[in-house]
């Protein structure tokens, strides 16, 4: 008996246990899901937080968007009665108090004049039978009795079943608008006079720089004849003073046959070489009156003949320097250029090169000429061996009155001068590299001067 008391005792005890712990799980699990439900609100309450900042962010914009454009918006639905949404920028526009005025369509119509309610009405109408925005301009009476003019464009929304649901529309003030607009007119005009006044200013700056650049180019064109001058009249003097020391000498007896025959040979071969010499400086005159001669007639040619012109005139020059000029040319191609500008520019380059070799007193100066096409461009590349260009004012060698020289021999125009010519006047582009213990200057002539 008393087993028997004991095993149920036992029995009855691990049931409860069984009971505690069974409640205790349950519990755990309640606690558990309250912690997940609790995290879960948590993290909705956190969006919602920031769905609330992002719309009141939206609102703030709307309201400065509107009071800036001067635009209210609102909204009815199907019932008329019922305004759903109406800005306060469409109070102001109405000039209506916000307070006291009661947003209805039939209000609303109150305030049309009597000319536009049927328009405003059977428009409105028209456009939900028609399922077409609204778009309507009529004229309405504020509250001080001042006719304004607005114009209204909304647009229907419909359900899946075609029926008709709301409007949502804005409202403009026609006469602010027009006076925006006016205003706008009036600036794209101000401002299209002061473009113009700019660009005349800059082409008078330009041709400027164009008579500055050309009156420093003459002295050193003259200097340039001078020297290639020197030559043919020392040599002319040479001549002549040869024959007067034939005639004075009497080295030829005029008397005998033979002798006069020898005298007019030596004469007339003393007299054709002053001829060719005169000749050589004629043509020397000629390109220099060519090159300062306005022509605005562009040639046809290849850009051969440009540079060519160029070397005749800086050669000798070049040459009683030691400077030695390899040319090789390649193109092929004729353009559509102006002969005179391009020479302008070569004679820019070869200057600066030959200056340059004077001031670093470069040992054997060399100058390579080249021309060749390619796909897209005509290519003119000037390469010299004068050890370059310091990297930190490579970029300024294009500005007006930049100049590496000293103000007695530079003006800092002729390289400007020259990318105006290049780039505005040709549409190419002129630029620099040091290359190879040098410069490199390339001119960039597009395929659009391809005949």
């Amino acid at each position: 008996m008393i087993l028997i008391i004991a095993i149920l005792l036992s029995m009855g005890l691990v049931l409860l246990v069984q009971m505690y712990y069974t409640k205790k799980i349950h519990c755990i699990n309640l606690q558990s899901d309250l912690d997940n439900k609790t995290i879960d609100l948590k993290i909705s309450l956190e969006k919602n937080i920031k769905l609330e900042k992002k719309l009141k962010t939206s609102d703030f914009y709307l309201k400065n968007i509107q009071e800036l454009a001067s635009i209210g918006i609102w909204e009815v639905y199907a019932d008329k009665s019922k305004v759903s949404y109406f800005s306060d920028e469409m109070y102001k526009i109405i000039s209506q108090d916000k307070n006291t005025y009661e947003p209805t369509f039939r209000n609303f119509k109150k305030l049309l004049v009597k000319e536009d309610r049927n328009l405003f009405t059977n428009s409105y109408y028209c456009t939900i039978k028609t399922k077409s925005d609204f778009i309507v301009a009529f004229s309405l009476v504020n509250s001080d009795g001042k006719c304004l003019r607005i114009e209204s464009r909304a647009h229907h929304t419909f359900s899946k079943n075609g029926e008709y649901k709301s409007t949502f529309g804005i409202f403009l003030d026609s006469v602010q608008k027009h006076q925006v607009e006016h205003k706008l007119r009036n600036i794209n005009k101000n401002l299209d006079l002061r473009v113009k006044e700019e660009i005349q200013k800059n082409e008078v700056q330009q041709e400027k720089f164009f008579k500055q650049s050309r009156m420093a180019q003459m002295g050193e064109m003259i200097f340039m004849i001078a020297h290639q001058w020197r030559q043919p009249l020392s040599a002319i003097s040479s001549t002549s003073i040869d024959l007067q020391m034939q005639i004075d000498l009497d080295t030829f007896n005029l008397e005998e046959k033979n002798k006069d025959k020898s005298c007019q040979m030596y004469f007339k071969k003393e007299l054709k070489e002053i001829d060719k010499l005169v000749k050589n400086l004629t043509n020397t005159i000629d390109d220099f009156r060519n090159f300062y001669k306005p022509n605005k007639n562009k040639h046809i040619g290849l850009i051969d003949e440009s540079i060519k012109k160029a070397l005749s005139i800086m050669r000798a020059p070049l040459k009683a320097k030691g400077i030695d000029i390899i040319e090789d040319y390649k193109s092929d191609t004729n353009l559509h250029y102006y002969m005179n500008e391009i020479m302008q520019v070569v004679l820019n380059i070869l200057k600066n090169s030959q200056d340059n070799f004077l001031e670093k007193q470069i040992k054997k100066p060399k100058i390579i000429i080249s021309t060749f096409d390619t796909d897209l461009n005509t290519v003119v590349n000037i390469i010299d061996n004068g050890m370059g260009i310091e990297e930190s004012i490579i970029e300024k060698v294009f500005d007006p009155y930049f100049s590496t020289k000293d103000e007695k021999n530079g003006t800092g125009l002729s390289l400007y001068m020259s990318k105006i010519i290049i780039s505005e006047h040709h549409g190419g582009d002129l630029y620099v590299t040091n290359y190879d213990n040098g410069v490199r200057f390339t001119i960039e002539l597009k395929k659009e001067l391809r005949l």
